[in-house]
């Protein structure tokens, strides 16, 4: 199948590409991740896990809902990438 390809934003800082990742390791680069994210300032963070199964976005979703720093998250519309991505904004 044709895999889909989004163009990356100039500021790869923001995007987390967790594709392929077991849970474990997904939510240990998610975590190293968050903290520059936060250093940098950014209000908000694409974290691209891809829809597969649905397991890992499932995951770390489940990771996000108790997560301090975390004010929201969402699914990506269909123009910011779909199911495959999640919004992430911080407090």
């Amino acid at each position: 199948g044709g895999a889909i390809r989004f163009k990356r934003p100039d500021n790869p800082e923001s995007v987390l590409d967790l594709h392929g990742c077991r849970v474990e390791e997904a939510i240990d680069r998610f975590e190293k991740f968050l903290d520059q994210a936060l250093v940098s300032g950014f209000a908000s963070v694409r974290i691209m896990h891809g829809q597969g199964s649905g397991a890992l976005g499932k995951a770390l979703h489940k990771h996000f809902r108790n997560h301090p720093s975390l004010k929201n998250f969402r699914y990506a519309e269909p123009h910011e990438g779909g199911g495959g991505v999640t919004i992430v904004e911080f407090k």
